[in-house]
């Protein structure tokens, strides 16, 4: 049972770190996508403040998930060996770097697809934004941390079971 807790606390601190750091990032090219299309969590327009606390509060529970999913898949049942968080940090650290770099490259796409096409894909609130080309970057960035971040998570857990299976 301990393993199992050291795994979703070690997800939800990657998560959490890999959320802020995102944050830390995308705050500083548009900060209207925390101020205007989020809810107010916490009365600052400063970039780093926000990405602390967006960081924390949009991340925290898909690392937790993660973590209880990776858990199971490595640790439930007698029959084949378990995993420890030592031979999972690897592949966790893969979802997060596959995530960073998908959400980079996506987030660059709907920059430039904003200036090759010279409207947002989305309409946000009015008047709140004076450049839709990095507002656009960003949202689709986190979008795509998320299904990107979701679909590598699939990956790995497929991985454990296959590896506690099947060896190796």
């Amino acid at each position: 049972m301990r393993e199992s807790l050291r795994i979703v606390v070690a997800c939800t601190l990657a998560a959490v770190g890999y959320g802020i750091l995102h944050d830390l990032i995308t705050a500083h090219v548009c900060v209207e996508y925390f101020t205007e299309w989020h809810p107010q969590i916490v009365s600052s327009r400063n970039p780093v403040v926000l990405a602390l606390v967006w960081g924390v509060v949009a991340t925290w529970w898909v690392g937790a998930l993660l973590g209880v999913l990776l858990a199971v898949v490595a640790r439930a049942g007698s029959r084949y060996p378990k995993l420890a968080l030592s031979q999972l940090a690897r592949p966790i650290a893969y979802v997060l770097g596959i995530t960073g770099v998908a959400a980079l490259a996506l987030g660059l796409a709907g920059y430039w697809s904003v200036c090759a096409w010279g409207a947002p894909p989305f309409v946000p609130p009015a008047d709140a934004v004076s450049d839709w080309r990095p507002c656009c970057a960003v949202a689709i960035a986190h979008s795509a941390s998320y299904g990107v971040g979701f679909l590598a998570s699939v990956g790995v857990c497929i991985w454990v079971i296959r590896r506690r299976v099947l060896g190796g």
